[in-house]
């Protein structure tokens, strides 16, 4: 073990923790925009030089030998893994939230801690000069790892210099509504160089759940209600529906819910519940509020009740027109599923969720990354080379003779 941590690269490596800690407790987290466009591509172009004047004089700068060694590129990945395998364990905050009080290194929002800005960058480093002692010596590697390194440390300068350049922005829509400017978390309004119109928004619902209640707690457990028939068992309790109406509307004289297909309407069921301890049964109405209807419950006993959870989005989608100088396109923006226009991707964000599937305001994320055409080409470059390393490898075990 003694051995281990004399080695100039762990050493490395454990300084470049303390400095990092050091910087974040002294300067705090590192800024959102630390690098806007068009110093993050200045920055790059002047870093790439100082790799390739430091590799040229490697041969009288004996440390900077050090960056293109095996033990270098082993240990700094293994550092950088280290803290990504953090990031999945620990919850991560999202931008602008307060770091809780433990936090005292930015862990909890591990792309603006200093720890991992230092680990990222000595890792990206260690690969620049391992792809340009392979560009030198060409002949020497194949051609397949020298652009798998080249790709790879592509991939790297545009997460460490293009990162901060990156612009958010908050669209709100709302049927053929022309928009051409979006908000920052600031409420700032910024404008965009193309214009979104709203021609549909679709929202589709998970089927309604049905919980046990007690002093404004609900139950972990639930039943689906979708149709007429036996629900499921909640604690002793049988329900059975007898009637379902996906689109309802409460009526005040009967105290029960009819059919309505109006913005506003609810969801409602006609319940019995069957007590298996008891035998006792017990039948009413369950549906949700809206800002149109109350919310209704079943009171089972005196401290209990069946109540109806809000239904959740299953799937929403906005199907948009994008008008730009080079003309206009119509595009579906799924979760997931971005629309693309130049530098721009446009998510589909959220929705009005106070009016649920009624809703007809879309919100839409458009970010602008100066650099995503470079890091797209990097990244299927690596995926197509690593496949034909594995294709390769296959191959060639296979002509072996036995």
């Amino acid at each position: 073990m003694t051995r281990f941590f004399k080695h100039k690269s762990v050493q490395r490596c454990i300084l470049l923790f303390a400095t990092g800690a050091a910087l974040h407790l002294l300067l705090g987290p590192l800024p959102d925009t630390y690098l806007v466009s068009p110093w993050g591509f200045v920055l790059a172009l002047n870093y790439v030089y100082v790799l390739v004047m430091l590799y040229v004089f490697s041969n009288r700068i004996k440390w900077v030998q050090h960056f293109y060694s095996h033990q270098a590129a082993i240990l700094s990945l293994s550092g950088l893994l280290a803290l990504v395998l953090l990031m999945g364990i620990i919850p991560q905050q999202s931008a602008g939230s307060h770091f809780p009080s433990w936090d005292l290194l930015g862990f909890t929002r591990m792309t603006s801690s200093w720890v991992f800005a230092l680990f990222f960058f000595y890792f990206t480093t260690v690969m620049g000069m391992l792809t340009l002692h392979h560009l030198f010596h060409w002949r020497r590697h194949r051609k397949v790892s020298l652009l798998l390194h080249t790709a790879t440390f592509v991939v790297l300068v545009a997460g460490v210099f293009g990162g901060g350049g990156k612009q958010r922005l908050r669209v709100t829509l709302t049927p053929n509504q022309p928009v051409h400017y979006g908000e920052t978390l600031a409420g700032r309004k910024v404008a965009i160089p193309f214009t979104v119109s709203l021609r549909e928004f679709q929202l589709h619902q998970h089927p309604a759940r049905l919980v046990l209640r007690a002093d404004s707690l609900s139950s972990p457990q639930f039943v689906e209600v979708r149709s007429e028939g036996f629900c499921g068992t909640l604690h002793n309790w049988d329900v059975h529906c007898l009637a379902y109406i996906d689109s309802a509307g409460f009526h005040p004289q009967t105290s029960s819910y009819v059919p309505l297909r109006h913005e506003g309407a609810t969801t409602a069921a006609l319940l019995k519940a069957t007590s298996r301890t008891t035998g006792a049964e017990v039948q009413g109405w369950v549906g949700l509020s809206t800002h149109i209807f109350p919310g209704s419950t079943l009171p089972l006993t005196p401290s209990l009740e069946l109540a109806m959870l809000p239904r959740e989005a299953k799937e929403y989608l906005s199907v948009v027109e994008l008008q730009s100088k080079e003309g206009s396109e119509t595009h579906r923006i799924r979760v997931n599923s971005p629309a693309r226009i130049g530098s721009w991707s446009l998510y589909q964000y959220s929705y009005d969720v106070k009016m649920g599937r009624w809703s007809n305001v879309s919100i839409l994320e458009a970010v602008h990354d100066d650099w995503w055409s470079v890091t797209a080409i990097a990244m299927w470059t690596v995926l197509s080379l690593s496949l034909f390393m594995c294709f390769s490898a296959i191959r060639s075990r296979k002509e072996v003779p036995a």
